[in-house]
């Protein structure tokens, strides 16, 4: 059997979407060795959920937040798993214990940003230098496992995030002109979150709007911080410049996508940012945070630009020059396009995950 454990799948957000993408990933090696695969997701609602992604469904069965339920069910399950597969590093102590019933199989754990950048506990640690393997979604985020986490460099196996076949399955042309000089966030507006530096754009649109008056700023996601940035926006000036368009379905995710000028999220807490590969995706300029994965997707001068998250003061230049040079953005947003489909294709994610969990 091929076993997999998610904290949760079946909703938004960046580790779900992995999640998704691995699930597939693992039905294809049921498939190709002939055996049976099961999926369990603490957080998912209670009973059983079939997702798809690219062209492949799964059926995931959750456990309403209760980890004692799918700790039972996985011990039922691990007598016999040739594979396992961990979606979060918080799951890894688990395989400890599934492991113990049977010592032959294998099991991977994938660590994605800030849930590996600390110290975890010794029973974590000790759970992720046993495993057969970390797949880890950027550089940065392996090396910060191996430094402050005690990982062997030797277990780690870096497969980038992939943009959602989903989403490339919609028009993806922009629609140029149709919105002016239009900045967009895509994001969670989580209180835990602020670091995706929503607040850092906020501050930089009244020197931005000195120098491009017809500036706009959306800003899709919802959260507990969105008071609070609407809040930050009118003492700043400029509420009537921002509009926070809330949850959007995947048709209007694209129209936003579509009609904005450069994507802006100066995160300092992205593992990688698939926001970014969506953006590049749409042949926007894209300006991320100097930090964390964040620059191995955004290429600092090719694709756009890398900030600090604090400099508002340059964060604000790099908008005004890209806004008042359409060409350097239009000539980024194409490198972007291309970059994305060169290496970061739901199918990318899809071979080089298989190739790390049946060849190691």
């Amino acid at each position: 059997m091929i076993l997999g454990l998610f904290t949760e799948i079946c909703t938004n957000g960046g580790i779900q979407r992995v999640g998704r993408h691995a699930a597939v990933v693992l039905e294809d090696i049921a498939r190709a060795t002939d055996q049976p695969c099961r999926l369990l997701s603490i957080n998912d609602p209670v009973g059983t959920t079939t997702i798809g992604t690219g062209g492949t469904y799964s059926v995931v069965r959750g456990f309403g937040g209760k980890k004692a339920g799918l700790i039972a069910s996985a011990l039922l399950a691990a007598p016999r798993a040739s594979l396992i597969y961990m979606a979060h590093p918080g799951l890894a102590p688990v395989a400890l214990g599934l492991r113990a019933l049977h010592p032959g199989c294998r099991y991977w754990v994938h660590v994605h940003g800030t849930d590996i950048w600390a110290r975890l506990s010794f029973l974590d640690r000790l759970a992720l230098r046993r495993a057969t393997g970390i797949i880890s979604i950027s550089r940065y985020s392996a090396l910060r496992a191996s430094a402050v986490n005690d990982v062997p460099e030797k277990l780690i196996r870096i497969v980038p995030n992939a943009l959602d076949p989903e989403l490339t399955a919609l028009p993806t042309q922009r629609r140029t002109g149709a919105a002016g000089a239009t900045l967009l966030t895509v994001a969670r507006l989580a209180a835990s979150e602020r670091y995706k530096g929503i607040d850092s754009v906020i501050r930089a649109l009244p020197s931005v709007r000195q120098h491009v008056p017809e500036v706009r700023y959306v800003v899709v996601g919802d959260g507990d911080d969105r008071p609070r940035l609407e809040a930050l926006a009118t003492e700043c000036g400029v509420a009537g410049l921002v509009r926070f368009a809330g949850r959007v379905s995947e048709e209007g995710l694209a129209s936003e996508y579509g009609d904005a000028s450069i994507f802006v999220m100066p995160s300092s807490g992205e593992g990688f940012g698939v926001a970014y590969l969506e953006a590049m995706a749409f042949a926007l300029p894209v300006i991320g945070g100097n930090h964390g994965g964040a620059p191995e997707v955004v290429e600092d001068g090719v694709t756009g630009f890398v900030v600090d998250r604090e400099a508002v003061d340059v964060l604000s230049q790099r908008i005004i020059l890209l806004l008042s040079d359409p060409t350097l953005g239009a000539r980024m947003g194409e490198r972007g396009r291309a970059l994305v489909h060169e290496q970061f294709t739901f199918e990318h994610f899809r071979r080089r995950m298989r190739e790390v969990m049946t060849t190691t």
